[in-house]
């Protein structure tokens, strides 16, 4: 805004003013005149120029207030579109805050998951680090569903989101885990040696945990009221085209190195296989 258009605006606002004040000193003159006249005449009762009086006052008064009004009539108007603004950005952020207020008691009270968990929502995946009120903070885990990294980034996640979008808790089982992935070939590859190298890394890698796996699972299962799996490695073959086998190998490792664990599995699976 230039000098000139504040000096513009100043004036206007001068203007305005001087005319409040000259309408309040007209009608000051007139209440006064009026008084005087009714005073002066003594064929009217004390009690009729009493309501006169009043009468006159609120008029006076309601005929200035419209008056004034009608002056001010254009920053009475943006002073109304602002307190609207203001009402409904109040309400927005009400809506908000509640929405988290409401999805952190329903987190909380659903036991979906606990701190150190590592969970996935609404396409954010990473373990659970902190928690409160209104947010829920990740160490996200990346870069994509398949990987067990942690990437250095934290994910803060508004408590909202827990009401409308569907949890993943990839620490369910706790401290030991049935955990998945694949190894996909082509049609022409020997399949059945894949799938022995894998079962027989699986094992390698994975026996030590069985009997320590085996007492945690059960009792978790049991409180669920569900059998508890076979733990030892299994390898299930799927065809996703015609020009894709895919082996799904399901193994039990602990829930804090399972990538640890796959990585090794393939690292030897890679260098048997293709030797």
């Amino acid at each position: 805004m230039t000098l000139e258009n504040i000096f513009v605006d100043t004036q206007g606002e001068i203007k305005k003013s001087v005319y409040v004040t000259l309408v309040l000193i007209l009608f000051y003159l007139t209440n006064h005149i009026f008084s005087f006249i009714l005073k002066k005449t003594s064929s009217i009762n004390i009690e009729t120029k009493r309501r006169y009086v009043v009468n006159t006052n609120i008029s006076l008064t309601i005929i200035f207030v419209f008056i004034t009004l009608y002056i001010y009539s254009t920053e009475l108007k943006n002073l109304a579109f602002s307190l609207a603004a203001l009402m409904v950005a109040i309400v927005l952020i009400t809506k908000e805050l509640s929405l988290n207020i409401m999805g952190g008691i329903y987190k909380t009270f659903s036991g979906g998951f606990i701190i150190g968990d590592t969970i996935e929502i609404d396409g954010k995946r990473g373990s659970v680090i902190d928690r409160d009120l209104f947010t829920t903070t990740l160490l996200e885990v990346g870069p994509n569903k398949t990987s067990h990294n942690y990437t250095g980034r934290s994910v803060i996640i508004p408590n909202s989101i827990f009401l409308t979008n569907r949890v993943t808790n990839e620490s369910f089982l706790k401290s030991f885990v049935l955990h998945t992935f694949k190894v996909v070939l082509s049609p022409d590859c020997d399949w059945e040696k894949a799938e022995r190298i894998l079962l027989e890394k699986s094992e390698f890698y994975c026996s030590e945990y069985f009997e320590q796996a085996q007492v945690v699972l059960n009792k978790l299962f049991t409180k669920s009221h569900l059998e508890t799996p076979i733990l030892k490695p299994r390898v299930q073959i799927n065809f996703t085209s015609k020009d894709e086998i895919e082996l799904n190998v399901r193994i039990t490792a602990p829930a804090r190195t399972k990538g640890s664990v796959e990585q090794k599995i393939l690292k030897d699976f890679l260098r048997e296989f293709y030797k």
